[in-house]
């Protein structure tokens, strides 16, 4: 069931987009090769050891692990936005929550997959152009704080029992920047960082595992704004 949260709360904001128009705002962005993952450590394998404890002078306990760790490069990713301003400061300032569903044409290192699903879910503080759908500044921007969703990837191709399909949450930051295009549309370019945990056996430490990770530079306009 968590894993269709993001999904389920996309298709109820999309009902009441109608009822609710001015307070709705969307977008349409993409990336190209611009958006890496690193996902959470596999274990692979564990055997355990005895090992002479000089200061006890007994024999302990010691348990060996080994992981792989996959990193999913998104050729072009398509990302669609929805945002709802829960509060209106002014025209040119307010808090957002937003819901912007990922989906990555990529493929996994380490593993046979392809696609990728990145579910971010954060609030945000708007501001200047874009931050409402009465603001007439030329230029705006936002940050926001949330969590994202990961499913990583969307097919397996391999018939080996490390080739799994990953999923987990993770934090985010994101930021970005707003402006008006000779178009007469209102572009934004944002930056997203993701990020989780290793995912190692408890107890133990490796400094050759990273910590699951995303990174995103994505680009696009507003839509009907």
């Amino acid at each position: 069931m968590n894993k269709l949260l993001p999904i389920l709360l996309l298709i109820f904001l999309s009902i009441t987009v109608q009822s609710q128009e001015s307070k709705f705002l969307r977008t349409f962005k993409v990336c190209s090769m611009s958006e890496v993952t690193i996902l959470p450590a596999n274990l692979l394998w564990s055997d355990m050891e005895y090992d002479y404890n000089p200061i006890l002078g007994q024999q302990e306990e010691v348990w060996n692990y080994g992981y792989e760790q996959g990193v999913n490069v998104s050729i072009y990713s398509f990302l669609y936005g929805l945002r709802y301003n829960a509060y209106e400061q002014s025209d040119h300032l307010a808090l957002g929550i937003n819901v912007v569903p990922d989906i990555q044409l990529s493929t996994v290192v380490e593993a046979e997959g392809f696609l990728a699903l990145n579910a971010p879910v954060y609030l945000s503080i708007d501001f200047g152009a874009g931050a409402t759908n009465r603001s007439v500044k030329d230029y705006g921007g936002f940050i926001g704080f949330g969590y994202e969703y990961n499913l990583i990837p969307l097919i397996i191709f391999g018939a080996s029992e490390t080739d799994k399909r990953q999923s987990w949450l993770q934090p985010l930051l994101i930021s970005g920047y707003r402006f008006w295009n000779k178009n007469d549309r209102l572009f934004e370019f944002a930056f997203k960082y993701g990020f989780g945990n290793k995912n190692l056996e408890p107890g133990d430490e490796q400094s050759s595992i990273f910590r699951a990770q995303s990174f995103q530079l994505s680009y696009g306009w507003f839509i009907g704004y």
